[in-house]
């Protein structure tokens, strides 16, 4: 069962479920706008692209953001993407 991201009920008051390719993109979603240190259970869970939002724009800022996200997913969602 695929759990809908974030929470929510269906319209019969259960759980709302999501089908997979939604559930991957809400998982990825989750990875990429979650802080490390955010989850109090899950420290190192999240990539840090929230701190780069605001930092001039460069070749090498760029790359950050590419080895930041490849290596969470990679670290997170692995077995469920590919990370290319």
């Amino acid at each position: 069962m695929d759990i809908r991201f974030p929470y929510q009920y269906d319209y019969s008051g259960r759980t709302a479920t999501s089908d997979y390719e939604s559930h991957i993109r809400e998982m990825i979603e989750q990875v990429l706008f979650t802080i490390p240190g955010e989850r109090p259970n899950r420290p190192t869970f999240g990539c840090g692209l929230k701190q780069l939002l605001f930092q001039p724009n460069s070749e090498e800022r760029a790359k950050t953001a590419q080895f930041l996200i490849q290596g969470a997913n990679k670290k997170w969602l692995g077995e469920l993407i590919e990370v290319k």
